[in-house]
Formats: structure tokens, sequence, C-alpha cells
């Protein structure tokens, strides 16, 4: 019997998850799989703090997967070789993912895992889940492309079956990643917390002052609050200066960018800022 792997990388999660949704539509059996990769835990950019806040989130997707009627398998090493084995060991035919945007490691292991499946005839399908468009030649038509994302309905998974048999690894601490030891104190991850925070975020004009948010990052300076939604775009609960007044009165409300132009992508806060897609739970 042939199956798929859903490989989960930067979305841990079963809300709105279009390759959890496309796993299940298509009735094969499903592998949730989660990979800890060595190599990735070495580079410059990563910290036992993102380790930590990544094992809560693993624990809530495992959590969450089981209400479904799945089991979360994770799997240490790198991305060929896991792979590879459970092809043969289990016939995967079937490899969904979404686009990840990371950094040149994560990249160059993507052309990696490509070249393995188109070797090995398996299909690989890389669902968007953000506004980025990949293989554009310029910024035209990208605009377009995001719209027309960002109005599709929220994907909900139907009834998934899992494919039995696979055995799962424990997940490894952080010292044994050459991370050191856990910190005693950071950011908690999860959706559990991640929703409730959000509420708070996005109903107080982008501060996080009570409720289940902490306040305080491991060190010496809190997070007071969060003032803009990006370099450009003030939040509109702020006051605006004199020019952005005038711009906006010009551009019949709609928010405007850092020197004053029309934005036609933000008109207000409920369409620009409270899109689940525009601000997806994506952990690390």
């Amino acid at each position: 019997m042939t199956g798929t792997i859903l490989w989960f990388k930067r979305d841990l999660r079963v809300a709105d998850h279009p390759g959890l949704a496309l796993a299940a539509q298509e009735g094969a059996p499903v592998l949730p799989l989660y990979l800890v990769e060595p190599d990735l835990w070495r580079q410059p950019d990563a910290d036992a703090r993102h380790y930590g806040f990544l094992r809560d989130c693993l624990v809530d997707l495992r959590d969450q997967l089981a209400r479904i009627g799945l089991r979360l398998v994770i799997r240490v090493g790198e991305a060929v070789p896991v792979l590879e084995a459970l092809r043969r060991e289990h016939g995967i035919t079937r490899l969904i993912s979404h686009e990840e945007t990371g950094n040149g490691w994560s990249h160059a292991r993507d052309l990696s895992v490509a070249a393995w499946a188109r070797g090995q005839g398996v299909t690989w399908e890389e669902l968007p889940q953000s506004g980025v468009v990949r293989r554009l030649r310029g910024r035209d038509g990208w605009a377009a492309a995001r719209d027309r994302f960002m109005a599709q309905p929220l994907a909900v998974p139907g009834p998934a079956r899992m494919l039995d048999g696979v055995a799962a690894q424990p997940l490894p601490g952080a010292a044994a990643l050459g991370l050191g030891g856990m910190p005693r104190s950071g950011r908690p991850g999860g959706g559990r917390l991640a929703w409730p925070c959000w509420r708070v975020f996005s109903t107080n004009g982008g501060r996080i002052t009570a409720g289940p948010c902490p306040r305080r990052l491991p060190g010496p300076r809190p997070v007071r609050a969060f003032r803009r939604i990006s370099p450009s775009a003030r939040s509109p609960y702020g006051r605006p200066t004199r020019r952005r007044r005038g711009a906006r009165r010009r551009c019949g409300g709609a928010v405007t960018d850092g020197r004053g132009r029309c934005n036609r992508f933000a008109r207000g806060w409920p369409g620009a800022i409270i899109s689940s897609r525009n601000w997806r739970m994506n952990p690390r």
C-alpha cells in the first residue's frame, strides 16, 4: 500500500492547514512527520531558545493531531536519508509540505530533497501558505496572485487514515544538538498560547499588556509594545502624521505607506492585519 508523508516544517498547526486537507482528501494513509535536522541547529541563527519554543509547538501539534486520529512521527537526521528510508520501508509515493521561507541552508536542503524526489519517482507538492509568490520574474502580477491566495477559504481537513507501523524517535534535548542547556525562561510556544495572545494583540491596538502573553523576554529589556506592523505601515490605532492624514483622505480612507502614498493592499485594520492568512501562526 502506498502512503503520503505530510512533512511539517514551519507550519506546526492543524487549523487552516492546506497540506493536511490535501493529504486527507486523497484518501491514502498519511504519515505526519517532523524532522529534527542536526545540521539546521548548527547554523549561526539557531539557539537553544528557538529549540525550546519548537518543543512546545511540537507537543501542542501532537495533541492536535491525536484529536483527529493521527500520530506525529519524529525522526532525527538529515532529510534525504530519512525520507529514503521511509520510502523503502512503507512504499511512500507522495510528499506534501508547505513552501518554506527559511535561510540559505534550508533552501539548499530543499533542492536536495527535490532532486531525490525526482530520482525516486516521488511526487513532492509544496503548497503556499503566505503572500510569498515564488518564481516571479518581477513584482508585476504579485498583488493579483497574493489576493487570490488571500481570498481562498480556510482549509478544513477531512477524516484521514494514519499510516501504521512507523516507528518514531524521541525528541532530542538541546544539548544533544550542540545548543547547550535549555534556558530557564523563554517564550512558550504552541497554539494554546498563540491564539489567546493574538486576540490580546489584535484588540488592544497592537500592544501586549495583559492576559496570557508573557511581557518580558529573557534579558534586560522588556517587551513594551509592538507599534509597527512593518517599517512602513503604522498601526491605525496610532496617531498619523499630518502628511499621512492628508494622504489618507486622498486615498479614500486607505492606509498609506511611509511616504504618504496610497497602499491598496491595506484598507484598514481588519482587512490588512487581522487576516488569518496574513498572520499565519508560524512558530520559530
